[in-house]
């Protein structure tokens, strides 16, 4: 019996085993560095690395150096203080309060002669009085995710700077278009005021009424269209008067 049993809890770790093999091995086709990290005697555990930081990921050595030694050689400048912020012990003890919670910070790293876009993960897998202990650190190629990104801003900029044109376009068409059809409203309205006040024709009269009614309707239109334009293309003017 006590065999048996032994056979079977070997089975039972084997399939485990096999499991959490399987698992990292899925984990490393996403991430091309992966580290166990013990924050406090300060030392890393190789899970997979690449040939490129096998001299700076060495475990003999202590996780400042690791850290001050990986963004000195292969951080691109423009992020390196970025990158050396967020590599601080201390902080990544304050930032991880929980297990499972998880930080990450996004920059440029050198491949060679070429940068990429890398994403670096800091995962708590044990925490003491809400401040982590135990934590992986993983990375990511993120270059393609960046450029796709990138390609949409510049789409999207486009788009607003076409938007922004189209409403200026059409602002300059309301204001020139108002400005026109205002005059020879002005001189409907006058030649309207002139029959009124000569014709004594009492249906001709009314008719002169009804034109004048609804050119002074079109008129106030027109000047609020006028006032919008200036007021889109600020131009308007505040005039302070007193009342009641």
């Amino acid at each position: 019996d006590e065999r048996v049993a032994s056979r079977t809890s070997l089975k039972n770790l084997n399939a485990k085993y096999e499991q959490t093999k399987n698992a990292l091995y899925a984990l490393g086709s996403t991430y091309f560095g992966i580290y166990y990290v013990n924050l406090d005697t300060k030392r890393i555990t190789t899970i997979r690395r690449g040939n490129d930081v096998r001299s700076i990921f060495d475990e003999d050595i202590l996780l400042e150096e690791i850290f001050e030694k990986y963004v000195k050689t292969l951080v691109h400048p423009e992020d390196k203080a970025k990158v050396a912020e967020f590599l601080n012990i201390e902080k990544i003890r304050d930032m991880l309060t929980e297990k499972g919670q998880r930080v990450f910070v996004e920059y440029q790293r050198s491949f060679g002669s070429v940068y990429k876009w890398v994403r670096l993960y800091f995962q708590a897998t044990q925490c003491v009085d809400n401040r982590a202990v135990h934590i992986i650190m993983a990375f990511k190629d993120i270059t393609e995710d960046k450029e796709q990104e990138f390609k949409n801003q510049k789409a999207l900029n486009d788009a607003l700077i076409a938007a922004k044109l189209a409403s200026e376009a059409k602002s300059r068409f309301l204001a020139n278009m108002s400005h026109e059809i205002r005059t020879p409203i002005n001189a409907v309205l006058g030649m309207d005021a002139m029959i009124l006040r000569e014709c004594k024709d009492e249906n001709i009269r009314e008719y002169a009424l009804n034109i004048q009614n609804a050119s002074q309707t079109l008129l106030s239109l027109i000047n609020d269209i006028l006032d919008f334009s200036k007021i889109e293309s600020g131009k308007m003017e505040i005039v302070p008067v007193e009342y009641d």
